[in-house]
């Protein structure tokens, strides 16, 4: 299965994300999506979330004539925070803070 350019998931990584997922619905995960105005709109979501790789590949998507931007997104109860978060890198943990103020 292909996803993005030169990414390909194989049948075991396919069953690891499954496992993944399942883990997520179970600690009551919830999720969303978020569609964006406009390719300028999308392209600062990206600068927000300190994903630089998402805005090149918007912009590859807009190149290519795409009118249309989802981000999707996971979120977990503050009551879970802190099992789900534990172990995480330090650095990591200051900006899922920073982005859920």
């Amino acid at each position: 299965m292909k996803f993005s350019e030169g990414v390909v998931f194989k049948e075991e990584e396919l069953k690891e994300l499954g496992k993944a997922v399942e883990k997520c619905v179970k600690e009551g995960q919830s999720f969303g999506h978020y569609q964006c105005k406009d390719y300028e709109e999308a392209v600062a979501i990206a600068s927000i979330m300190k994903q630089d790789f998402k805005k090149d590949l918007l912009k590859k998507f807009h190149d290519a004539g795409e009118t249309s931007y989802t981000f999707y997104y996971n979120t977990i109860s503050t009551a879970a925070k802190d099992k789900l978060l534990a172990g995480v890198r330090p650095d990591y943990l200051s900006y899922y803070d920073e982005i859920n103020k």
